[in-house]
């Protein structure tokens, strides 16, 4: 389900889906889809959809629930992304490249579990800058 507002841009978006690895595509091919309707760069949507794919993953693995949720929400241009599924303990931690990867991808991001339930954040917004609508910064060198 997805609520539509202005100039016809999902500002946001549910995505409920089995929990099992294959549902990853899905929740990759939803944070890309909705960075690029914010024109976001491409290594910023990319940027995402590692950030997305890993933090699923890490909350899926030893997650003892059938479904895994998913809630995208736009802040200007800014993502937030959470995920959450149920899970009798914690997800482990995370691999330090998993964890270093992500810090080089994200504003901020959490994992953990919260109110008996295996969860997920992720913050990041283009590192262009933009704002939404803005034409693109000019390289000096053009004038």
């Amino acid at each position: 389900m997805a609520l539509i507002m202005g100039e016809g841009r999902v500002s946001s978006a549910r995505l409920q889906v089995p929990a099992v690895p294959s549902s990853l595509r899905l929740a990759r091919l939803t944070a890309s889809s909705l960075a690029a309707d914010l024109d976001w760069p491409l290594d910023d949507i990319e940027d995402l959809r590692i950030a997305v794919d890993e933090l699923t993953a890490a909350l899926l693995d030893g997650a003892d629930g059938t479904e895994l949720e998913l809630e995208f929400a736009q802040e200007g241009r800014t993502l937030l992304v959470a995920g959450a599924c149920d899970g009798a303990a914690a997800p482990g931690p995370l691999d330090p490249l998993a964890r270093e990867l992500l810090d080089l991808t994200t504003d901020r991001f959490a994992l953990g579990r919260a109110d008996g339930r295996r969860r997920f954040e992720i913050e990041k917004s283009p590192t262009d800058g933009a704002e939404a609508g803005a034409p693109a910064p000019s390289d000096p060198g053009d004038a």
